[in-house]
This record gives structure tokens, sequence and C-alpha cells, in this order.
């Protein structure tokens, strides 16, 4: 498998068998338990991509609509709470949105609605609803005292009592907005056929009140379908990258949205992205893990063909992570460094995208390959 140089930082990918990467070099063997810090099972298992800081890890649970609370070093619960599944709710399963947040003494769940809940004692403090919309369907980010949250509009709801600041219809359905400098950037799709999505954007707004700053068209001339993003987008000093479901990966200027690059890979792009390097890590639908070069859009090296990327890459402190069974870690040049679960291993087999913390992943897994369904803390150095 051909690599080319990636930077000097840890790419860590989830599934990296399934992206056609042999494990000959590995420095860890894939069913090491020395690896998991704490595992706490859960037989209905983890939904969400889980929040973490210091002391505390909550994760949501698969079809019951719990959320938990556990001590982040040792796996001890702290707290459970269940939410109301709310009556006009289009299906019971799958209850929760792409991620769980956090502001001050609260965690914020988006479950169809979205939560505001003690962290000391799981207690709900605040829900925000919508009667003809479900604003916690999507993720949420929190930044300067305010969620920013998505349903088939846009919402700043104030993060200390969930009280509505302004909404925004895009005409468009939003995915996962990001906050950076007081600008929040969010993906767009339309619908282009009846009950299907398609062409959408890539647009900026001013966090404070919505205005719209500028709004770049994310098409497919030969397939309409296939046009739009899903993001969450990553945004560096001067540039925005949006992986598209089009298959193209698009550096935009950050000030105009301007497209000042492209570079055209071999899937669709669900993932997301991460920055290390001056580099933007993707992962495709055609299963393979890509390094981009900011500067210029052209391939700084690859991985695969393999399996679909099902989860989304998540970041922190030098390190990607890619979430879709395994958990794979590459240095700079591709190489696996180390590597956890599996099925092919025997398990545990991760189902949710990671969070990184402090050197520990957190991570969850609905399969009851061994050791089982359940929230699991990995050592991530």
């Amino acid at each position: 498998m051909p690599h080319v140089r990636s930077g000097l930082n840890i790419v860590a990918v989830s599934a990296a068998v399934a992206l056609g990467v042999g494990s000959s070099n590995c420095a860890d063997a894939t069913g090491s338990n020395t690896r998991i810090l704490w595992f706490r099972p859960d037989q209905k298992g983890a939904a969400a991509e889980p929040y973490a800081d210091s002391t505390l890890a909550v994760f949501t649970t698969f079809n019951d609509r719990r959320v938990v609370g556990l001590d982040a070093r040792t796996g001890k619960e702290q707290w459970q709470t269940q939410f109301e599944l709310p009556s006009d709710a289009p299906y019971t399963g799958m209850p929760f949105g792409a991620n769980v947040g956090a502001f001050a003494d609260l965690i914020i769940v988006p479950a169809w609605d979205v939560h505001g809940i003690d962290r000391s004692t799981g207690r709900i403090r605040w829900t925000f609803n919508q009667a003809d919309d479900f604003p916690g369907s999507g993720s949420v980010f929190v930044a300067d005292s305010t969620v920013y949250t998505v349903g088939r509009r846009l919402y700043a709801l104030n993060a200390a009592d969930g009280r509505l600041q302004y909404q925004v219809d895009l005409k468009e359905r939003p995915y996962r907005p990001v906050v950076v400098d007081d600008v929040i950037y969010v993906a767009t799709r339309r619908e282009v056929l009846s009950g299907i999505l398609g062409d959408g954007h890539v647009v900026a707004l001013r966090a404070k009140t919505g205005a719209v700053l500028w709004s770049t068209p994310i098409t497919d001339s030969q397939d309409p379908v296939r046009g739009g993003a899903v993001g969450p987008v990553a945004v560096d000093d001067s540039i925005v990258v949006v992986p598209a479901m089009n298959g193209v990966v698009y550096g935009l200027d950050r000030t105009t949205g301007r497209v000042r690059w492209t570079y055209t890979g071999t899937g669709s792009y669900e993932a997301g992205v991460v920055l290390l390097d001056h580099t933007a890590i993707v992962a495709s639908s055609g299963g393979s893990v890509e390094g981009v070069s900011l500067q210029s859009g052209q391939l700084v090296w690859k991985t695969g063909p393999g399996s679909s990327v099902l989860e989304r890459i998540t970041g922190g402190d030098q390190i990607a992570l890619v979430s879709v069974g395994a958990l794979f870690a590459f240095d700079s040049e591709g190489r696996i460094r180390w590597q956890h679960g599996g099925a092919a291993s025997g398990g545990p087999v991760y189902s949710t995208a990671a969070t990184y913390r402090n050197g520990v992943a957190y991570i969850g897994s609905a399969s009851p390959d061994g050791p089982g369904a359940g929230f699991y803390a990995l050592r991530a150095p």
C-alpha cells in the first residue's frame, strides 16, 4: 500500500483493516486489553459520540433514551437519566442526535428535543422544543454561552436556560454547525426529489445574529442527489475545508467563501474532516482515509481501498480518530503504530465516533462481541 508523507503527527483511524491497511507493522496487538483503561457494560450499548472532560464521561444509549454519566478516570457510574420520547417523534429508534456537549455545570444532549442536564446529578434543568421541528435531531455545538443546534432550521439557544435567541431558516437542511471566532459554519442539503436530499451549500453566518455572511453552492451537475455536504467542516486561519457528498473536498476562502482549491476522491464524504500539520484528513465511502494538502488541495497520502467509513472523524491534541469498528493509529507516513478492536480480533466492535481527552479515547459499542456492548475508555498516547 503506497503512502506519501503526511506530516509529523499521528493519525488514529478506526477500522483501518476494512480500509485496506495491513497490520504486519503493528506495534500493539489489536486485541490487547492493556489498552482498555476501563469498560462499563451496558446491555443496550452506546449511541452517539460521547462527551468527556477530566472528571466526567457522558454516553447515550442505543434505543432506550438513557444518558449515563461516568467517572472519566474509573468508569464508575455517577448517574443515569432517561428522557421521555416526544409524542410526535417520527420513530422511536435512535432518539439521540450525533453528539453530547457541555456548558458550565450542564451537559447538553440533543434527543429530538434539546436538553440541559445537571452534570452532578443528571437532573433535567431545561428542555427546548419546537412544535413543527425536532431541534435535537442533529448535533450540537457550544460556544460563548450559546448552544447551536439543528433540525430543519438552525437554532441558537441560551446555554444556561435553553431560551431561544434566534432561529434561521436556510431553506435547506442544516448539518453539524461549527463556530469559530464568532462565525457559524454549517453545511446543508436541500430536497431535490420527493423526500430525497441533494445539492446544497456551505454557509457562514454571524454567530450573534444569524445573519448570512456568505453562501457557497456544493452541487453535482451529473447527479444532484450527490450534492451538498453534511459536515462538520474544519476551519484553519484562512481556509474552510468541506468534504462533500459528491466526492470532492473543497478548500474555501474563510472570508469570502470563494473556492481556492478542490480535491476529487474515490467516494462521497460524510465523516467530516480534521486538520493536522497543514494536512486535511478525510475518510471516504470508498473505504480510504486520505491526507490532503491545506495549501494546494493535492493528495499527500492515502490508504485503502476497503469497506465504507460510517462514523465521523474526530480530533484532539494532534490526533484524528475515525470510528468504524476497530481503532487504528497511523503515524505521519501512514504506518500503523497501534490498533484496537474489530470483529476479526474478537472485539470489541466500536459503533460510535470517539472523543479524545488527555490521552484517553472514549468510545462506545452496541455489539455483543467481547468484552461486549457498553462504554469504553482506551489509553491513546
